[in-house]
Parts: C-alpha cells; structure tokens; sequence
C-alpha cells in the first residue's frame, strides 16, 4: 500500500489538547488525513469546553471526581475548572516541564478543523454513548469521557 493511505483508522484519546491549536493540531489533522484510506475513520476523545463551562456554570464540577487527583474533590469550582482546562494535575508538572493543555476544543472548532483537514463526515458521539459503531474502534476504551467530547470523522 501507498504511505499516503495505508491505514483503515486512526486514534487520538487526550492528545490533541496537548497540542498548538493554530500550527500543530491542524498539521496533525492533515496528517490522519493523508494517512487514512478512503472510507477511513479517526477518532478522538478530547476534554469539551462547552461541557465544561456549562458544568462550572450550572455548580456541578463535582460530577468529574472520579477521574481527577484526590486534590480535586476540595479544591473550589473555578480551581475544579481550570485543572481541567488546563491539565496541569501531574506531580512532574512544572514551569519547565509543562505537561498540561494548550488548548479546550468546543465542538464548533473540532468539526472546522477536521474539515478544513479535509474530513468530510463528521459524527459527534454522546457522553453517555460514546462507543463507536464501527467494529474495530468500538474495542478502544476512552479515558476522561466524563469531560471529553468523542468525535469520529471519516476520509
């Protein structure tokens, strides 16, 4: 097979916040797409911002507990907020070994992304439904679905 569609799909679970949402996330997008073949599917799982505001918002920050450092059942809202947004919970976490996100996707900046990668179906999953309907995907288990969006977009 060709280097430029050699694979049926493609997985990003908590990766693409991690990433410069201006230069790097979008080259990565183009990247899935130039990789995938035709009728290919990439996943990603990634925390949603609109969710997320709409938590802090409505005082319900404590519904992500289970899948944060103990330190975050005590810490006040905005602080619950911004530990997710930003990511930076690790103990190795620091000025010069930021391990935290870069960027919060909203479903509106995601979908335009991946268009703009080229991607033409896009599907948005919902929380409480998130496995795929695709075979080989729907044995991959998401982490930090409680505060992540799940998207599928196929080439």
């Amino acid at each position: 097979p060709s280097a430029t569609t050699s694979v049926d799909r493609v997985y990003l679970g908590q990766v693409i916040e991690h990433l410069n949402p201006v230069y790097e996330a979008p080259q990565l997008l183009a990247e899935c797409y130039r990789v995938l073949r035709p009728g290919g599917i990439l996943r990603i799982a990634t925390p949603d911002l609109n969710l997320l505001v709409n938590a802090y918002l409505s005082g319900d920050m404590d519904r992500f507990a289970d899948e944060q450092p103990a330190m975050y059942r005590t810490a006040p809202a905005s602080a619950k907020l911004s530990f997710i947004l930003f990511g930076a919970l690790g103990p190795n976490s620091t000025w010069d070994h930021y391990e935290g996100h870069m960027h919060c996707f909203g479903k509106d900046a995601i979908e335009r992304l991946l268009r703009d990668a080229g991607f033409a179906t896009v599907r948005f999953y919902p929380p409480d439904s998130p496995q795929s309907d695709d075979p080989a995907l729907a044995e991959v288990i998401d982490n930090g679905l409680s505060h992540s969006l799940i998207v599928e977009a196929t080439r």
